[in-house]
């Protein structure tokens, strides 16, 4: 049944990434589950979001980001709070570690059946990390679409640069890696925080 359960998991994931190939542009006349009903839909929110704010569709898409992101807090929250959890359990699981040290096949299966059961006590699902991940790729894969694929959105420019284009000044990337870098700094430093209580 789990074997069922995981394969059908799997197909549906591939649904979802394959029927994200197309490279044709989206209108209304659109066909298919992913064109039709994701992709033009996400693109006329996106367009209307921009008319709201003066029909800037860098703002439009700024907005539907935030929107997102604010639904997708209940979610970060329980990501966080597991994850500081796990933090806490870190002594525990060095402990489990250095008594099941061998790397065997029978010792390594006894490890692992200690720590799931450690966590079964805890309240922790050890994949709770990777929920909002599998949410947000389908909705980044969707916003890129939804903009290269979209006339309109991809003729409009934001600031210095044209939607559809690199940024010409690598002002962007530079920006997204230094908040990717202090992100990261931080996570650690409130891991570290939690590893030495």
């Amino acid at each position: 049944m789990k074997k069922k359960s995981i394969d059908f998991i799997i197909s549906s994931f591939n649904f979802i990434f394959l029927a994200a190939c197309g490279t044709s542009p989206v209108t209304e006349s659109s066909t298919g589950f992913w064109d039709r009903i994701v992709l033009y839909n996400l693109s006329q929110f996106i367009i209307w979001l921009s008319e709201l704010f003066g029909g800037s569709y860098g703002l439009g898409i700024i907005f539907f980001t935030i929107i997102t992101r604010l639904i997708m807090v209940p979610l970060m929250h329980f990501q966080y709070q597991s994850t500081r959890k796990q933090a806490i359990l870190q002594p525990e699981i060095k402990a489990l570690r250095e008594k099941y040290s061998a790397r065997d096949r029978a010792t390594q299966e006894m490890l692992q059946a200690e720590m799931n059961a450690l966590y079964e006590r805890e309240g922790i699902n050890q994949y709770a990390g990777c929920l909002p991940l599998l949410i947000q790729l389908p909705v980044m894969m969707a916003l890129y679409q939804a903009i290269s694929r979209t006339e309109v959105l991809k003729t409009g420019h934001f600031l210095w640069f044209q939607l559809d284009q690199p940024d010409p000044y690598f002002i962007l990337p530079v920006l997204a890696a230094v908040t990717t870098l202090i992100t990261s700094w931080l996570s650690m430093k409130d891991a570290r925080y939690w590893w030495s209580r």
